[in-house]
């Protein structure tokens, strides 16, 4: 937000918990990540909707990395199916019969 002093003329960006260095017209100066009009921390992650999941990875850089949010399936034995994402899910998950069995990455969290 935009914050103006007493006495000051001009506004100057209150980023709260953020870095900013108003001295700097390059954004990758300022320690922070930018992504779609928002400014992100250090090490901090995000959601971009039900696509992808992003982590500001050096912000003195501002370089941050999203990856896709969803597993694809693309060897999906053809005894299983998709299913549609549960209530407040954003990914489809494979349904198969009892005798398959599915190997999901390790670490994978069902988004």
């Amino acid at each position: 937000s935009l914050v103006k002093s007493p006495g000051s003329c001009c506004a100057v960006p209150n980023c709260g918990n953020h870095v900013y260095n108003p001295n700097s017209n390059n954004p990758a100066e300022r320690g922070l990540c930018y992504y779609k009009g928002d400014v992100y921390s250090q090490g901090e992650q995000w959601d971009d909707g039900c696509q992808y999941k992003c982590t500001c990875l050096d912000a003195t850089l501002g370089r941050y990395q999203c990856n896709p949010k969803c597993l694809s399936w693309p060897n999906l034995p053809s005894v299983c199916s998709l299913q549609a994402p549960a209530p407040g899910l954003c990914c489809p998950q494979p349904k198969c019969p009892s005798n398959v069995q599915i190997n999901f990455p390790p670490g994978y969290k069902i988004e």
